[in-house]
């Protein structure tokens, strides 16, 4: 049997395709790293990151990062914590992010009592 190739794009080819839409149909979009908010302190693997920013240089984000859309319309990233701290050291102001919107309930199950709509 031949397996079909899916063909990763890169950040420039990602960034042309603003509405396009993930595999698992959520949407992919270009989100301001200052309006993410994450709320879980994460532990950084440094070599995980220098490798990440090298990459991030040569052929770009190859996989979004994930993000939850509040009803607030704030964002919220538990995941992707390499990926994001990598933008931030590389100064840069986006990235692009998988966004799943997220009902009260589900902010709820998430976040506990943190959460106050």
């Amino acid at each position: 049997k031949k397996t079909k190739k899916t063909k990763l794009l890169n950040y420039k080819e990602l960034k042309k395709k603003k509405n396009m839409q993930a595999a698992n149909d959520l949407p992919i979009v270009e989100i301001e790293l200052s309006k993410i908010i994450r709320p879980i302190q994460p532990t950084i693997n440094e070599t995980k990151v220098c490798k990440l920013m090298k990459s991030i240089d040569e052929i770009g984000l190859q996989v979004p990062i994930p993000v939850i859309k509040a009803p607030n319309g704030k964002y919220y990233s538990f995941g992707g914590c390499h990926r994001y701290e990598s933008h931030k050291r590389l100064n840069k102001k986006t990235a692009l992010c998988q966004v799943q919107e997220f009902t009260d309930l589900q902010m709820k199950l998430h976040m506990g009592a943190s959460w106050d709509a």
